[in-house]
């Protein structure tokens, strides 16, 4: 028998924690586990202490005792959350981060554990999300962290002026230890780009993050920052990267290739989707690493090589999943040979008849 937490969200976005009294029974036919609900206790921000004595007081009738003693000596001193960041400890060392992390620490002399209030800031942020203030509460009061039992929010902003002061240096000793621990397959590298818009004013200065450029969101008055992320074929993050909002996609491939290449990831294959698909684009992946797949949106324009590739005859391939494929080569055995796999997706073909019908 327990307490147990559940966490709902509210219509205004927000957060309540109420708390059960439940019993764990195992089924003897299927051996699984089941819990039945005893008691709903109420909201946990709610709950006044005299109401669970009252509820103890009560029990303790059925033993034959007014009050809940305590066994002869033992005293109740506090409790903590473990069993998450336990869990989280052991994937963080697995995965080399605290290694990783440790590794720029060796020339640098810190008297705060920065290694650790790092894994604290990780495994807040998916415990028990909130601000860097909110973790003074959560590590001192509710949850067990290996070597740390407090912290103070100052020290957890010193320890991200260090991320941010060795990003490239750290992202690429995480790189090599997860590639390492985890056997990551890099042949083929998934890129992709964002903005994200902020209610303020443009940063004027040459340096500056916060320029206006095509928001993705619709806010083109409003300064953004450009986003780039690259992950493996099985979403394993690679690296990420941040441009002031008017930096165009050639700036963007250009650099991520540059410092990618960096890596030593050997023979590597990107992929964007359709909005790199542009002449320059190309370019820049053709001399940096020789093969890329783009996606390219048929319906736009009328003319192109990809069209010409599509009116190729050929016959469709129908893969497992439905859709039909058609492999064709542009200009083969010349400098500007191109390989087009043609997707013909019979859902999408259907939606986009019925709108046809509906206009």
């Amino acid at each position: 028998m327990n307490v147990r937490k559940c966490t709902l969200k509210n219509a205004q976005g927000g957060f309540y924690t109420y708390l059960q009294l439940v019993h764990n029974y195992r089924v003897k036919e299927t051996g699984k586990t089941k819990t039945n609900v005893l008691m709903k206790l109420g909201r946990e921000d709610q709950i006044e202490p005299s109401y669970i004595q009252a509820i103890i007081k009560a029990l303790s009738v059925v033993i034959g005792k007014s009050t809940f003693e305590v066994p002869a000596g033992f005293e109740f001193h506090a409790s903590r959350e473990l069993g998450g960041t336990w869990l989280l400890d052991a994937l963080w060392n697995r995965l080399g981060m605290a290694k990783a992390i440790k590794g720029l620490l060796k020339e640098r002399q810190f008297a705060t554990p920065v290694e650790r209030l790092c894994f604290a800031m990780v495994s807040g942020r998916i415990l028990a999300p909130g601000s860097k203030l909110s973790l003074e509460h959560w590590v001192s009061k509710k949850a067990y962290i290996k070597d740390l039992n407090e912290v103070d929010v100052h020290n957890l902003y010193r320890a991200m002026d260090l991320l941010v002061a060795s990003n490239e240096e750290l992202q690429k000793q995480i790189f090599t230890e997860v590639s390492k621990n985890m056997h990551l397959d890099v042949d083929l590298i998934f890129l992709d780009t964002t903005n994200t818009y902020f209610e303020t004013d443009e940063d004027a200065s040459s340096s500056g993050l916060l320029k206006r450029g095509h928001s993705k969101d619709g806010h083109p008055e409003l300064p953004l920052v450009s986003i780039a992320f690259a992950v493996t074929r099985s979403g394993i993050p690679l690296r990420c990267w941040v441009f002031p909002g008017n930096t165009s996609d050639q700036t963007i491939v250009e650099q991520v290739k540059a410092e990618l290449g960096q890596w030593n990831l050997g023979h590597v294959v990107m992929v964007q989707d359709a909005g790199f698909n542009s002449a320059d684009n190309r370019r820049i992946l053709l001399r940096e690493c020789g093969d890329y797949i783009i996606g390219e949106k048929l319906r736009v324009g009328t003319g192109g090589a990809a069209v010409e590739a599509l009116h190729r005859k050929g016959r469709f391939r129908i893969l497992e999943n439905g859709l039909a494929i058609k492999d064709v080569v542009l200009d083969a055995g010349t400098a500007t040979e191109r390989r087009f796999i043609i997707v013909k997706n019979p859902e999408a073909e259907t939606r986009a008849d019925y709108r046809r019908h509906e206009t």
